[in-house]
């Protein structure tokens, strides 16, 4: 069964790669690098109604190292809101947190 997404408040949502792929979204890795060693965070900031995104070490991540990209717009909320509900309602999403609150 999905989680219950509130898009009425601040949260961070965890996603493959492969995954958001899958739904048309672009990502700009460097030739050698595995795509698979590697995970998109989304936040969202529910009082702007904004997305941002990053790219995180899966691995690293882990073992509670926070390496990755800096926060970058994630496009369009109307779509991103669309693509979160869709792989929550398959199951695809690795992690959501509805606990976070951003500045």
């Amino acid at each position: 069964m999905a989680t219950q997404i509130n898009f009425n408040q601040d949260a961070e949502f965890h996603a493959e790669v492969s995954d958001l792929r899958e739904l048309g979204w672009n990502f700009d890795f460097e030739p050698d690098s595995d795509e698979s060693n590697y995970h998109i965070i989304i936040g969202y900031w529910g009082k702007s109604g904004k997305f941002l995104m990053r790219i995180v070490n899966s691995q690293k991540l882990i073992g509670g190292i926070d390496e990755g990209s800096d926060w970058e717009n994630a496009g369009d909320p109307s779509m991103i809101k669309e693509d979160l509900l869709r792989l929550n309602q398959e199951g695809k999403l690795i992690k959501i947190d509805q606990s976070v609150r951003w500045q």
